[in-house]
């Protein structure tokens, strides 16, 4: 096999060095509250405002979130559509003999289907919180 001419070489080692930043990802965590609230149950899915790219997502559990590097929280600028699977008081069957405690979505559209809430994620580690109010 003949080797490659060397600025062949040094242009492929350059791509394949630019393809390896490209993916470069970073872990979010925060909290989430509405009027000082824990949101309980829930969900903060960030939403690329270029249209490129993918969602990606964290499960909110009493008031807290964390979506580790891995799940391709990519630098950038996000709409954040929030959820808040608010508990009735109710239970409901599972389909298995036991049950399961009924939810509801309980934010307003601001913060779900209509979002206003944006939010930049950075490189590296980082803390984004959401203190929502109704008003």
């Amino acid at each position: 096999m003949t080797p490659l001419p060397r600025p062949t070489r040094a242009l492929a080692c350059c791509l394949v060095f630019l393809a390896g930043c490209g993916g470069a990802t970073s872990s979010v965590a925060g909290t989430v509250t509405l009027d000082g609230t824990q949101i309980d149950s829930g969900t903060v899915t960030f939403v690329p405002q270029s249209g490129d790219g993918a969602k990606f997502a964290g499960h909110v559990a009493e008031g807290k979130y964390a979506i580790a590097a891995d799940r391709g929280a990519k630098p950038g600028k996000y709409k954040v559509e929030l959820t808040w699977d608010k508990k009735t008081g109710k239970k409901k069957s599972d389909g298995d003999g036991g049950f399961t405690f009924e939810t509801v979505q309980s934010l307003p559209p601001q913060f779900n289907t209509a979002s206003t809430q944006t939010a930049e994620v950075k490189s590296g580690a980082q803390t984004i919180d959401f203190p929502l109010t109704s008003k």
